[in-house]
């Protein structure tokens, strides 16, 4: 494994960005379920030796003691402040003067008139002061609970003191509007930009959450999704992640409105979103799988729109896994594109029938990565 330095700034991956806007929605508790810098400066778990795991072995167990949240959250506060060349202090969101604590739940929208839900997570120990907030999407006819479940995003949370938000995709079966796939939603003009939007005003209403530190992931139709927002509504994003997934709109429309960082996650072996590009073998009930752009050609047009350099350094290398490593690029941004030998349609380090076994644990790099960045 290539273990790399431990180092206070930032792990950066790719860009995007555009306007923003959102709707806010009524909502209700329904029940409780649930800056530039050289590669590999990721701050979450330093070794004893000074360096940096992202294996699977990488994450800390989770604490439920408020104040180790708080210590945790305050590092990655430090970090942040500390890397990017105009991250500054938090943005504090309405819900900061609540003094109603949040909790964890599925939660009920009214969003275009139709009733949509999402699952938050609140770091265990309810840690005080503004907080980051994820928002990490499922897959085509999946749901917020497998999502929550294949990614095992709350117990990093629960370490770090970060808000998730799993939002449900509408449909049968259930998928995002993230451009040419992946139902009839694509050729429709569902608005799951907006909803997602209305997620984040909803959450902010009611939780201390730094609007500085809202970010984007998701798996397979989700990470698609991850990418429109990346491209869309990136004004509201500081960092965007996709998993097995693809950007399922024209790249050359594409015009982020400031250095957004995106790692990108891919099996070489996926049967579904090809690595190489090309129709897919999703079970598009009927209708004809669409053309997906190759991974790295993805990743070299972001390269190319935020000026990166174009030799590469070795990001992470271990067992199966190897990530590429461009930067620093413009703003202080970089992009990170990492390979999973064999792997298949799956989240790597996940747990359950859409995960693999990998030497990356996703969800713990994704958020080393996240950690960094901020909102200018």
């Amino acid at each position: 494994m290539l273990r790399l330095p431990f180092q206070p700034s930032v792990i950066l991956v790719a860009l995007v960005s555009a306007g923003c806007g959102s709707t806010s929605g009524a909502s209700a508790i329904v029940d409780d379920d649930g800056s530039p810098q050289s590669p590999g400066q990721a701050v979450v778990d330093g070794g004893a030796d000074g360096t940096l795991d992202l294996g699977a072995d990488a994450a800390s167990a989770p604490t439920n003691d408020a104040s180790d949240a708080d210590a945790a959250a305050g590092d990655a506060q430090g970090v942040r402040d500390g890397g990017g060349a105009d991250a500054g202090s938090p943005r504090r969101s309405p819900g900061c003067t609540s003094h109603a604590p949040a909790t964890s739940g599925t939660v009920s929208l009214t969003y275009g008139g139709t009733s949509r839900t999402y699952i938050l997570h609140v770091p265990a120990g309810a840690p005080s002061g503004a907080r980051p907030l994820v928002i990490n999407m499922h897959g085509y006819t999946g749901s917020a609970s497998q999502q929550e479940g294949l990614t095992a995003m709350d117990g990093v949370a629960d370490q770090a003191g970060f808000f998730v938000a799993y939002p449900n995709g509408e449909g049968s079966p259930t998928d995002w509007n993230a451009g040419a796939c992946c139902s009839a939603a694509s050729e429709g003009d569902r608005d799951d930009e907006g909803f997602l939007g209305a997620v984040i005003d909803d959450i902010a209403a009611k939780s201390c959450v730094d609007l500085a530190r809202v970010y984007s992931c998701g798996f397979s139709n989700g990470g698609m999704m991850t990418y429109r927002l990346g491209c869309d509504v990136s004004a509201r994003f500081a960092a965007i992640a996709s998993v097995s997934g693809s950007a399922a709109i024209p790249l050359d429309t594409c015009t982020p409105v400031h250095p957004m960082p995106l790692m990108h996650v891919h099996g070489n072996a996926d049967p579904l979103v090809p690595y190489d590009g090309g129709p897919g073998g999703l079970p598009l009930s009927g209708r004809a799988t669409p053309i997906f752009p190759a991974a790295a050609d993805e990743v070299a047009a972001f390269r190319t729109k935020d000026g990166c350099p174009s030799a590469s350094d070795v990001y992470f290398d271990s067992g199966n896994a190897h990530c590429d490593h461009w930067g620093p690029c413009q703003g202080g941004s970089e992009v990170v594109f990492c390979t999973v030998n064999q792997g298949g349609h799956a989240w790597p380090g996940g747990t359950g029938s859409s995960s693999e076994s990998s030497s990356l644990d996703a969800t713990q790099a994704i958020w080393t990565f996240f950690q960094k960045h901020a909102l200018p």
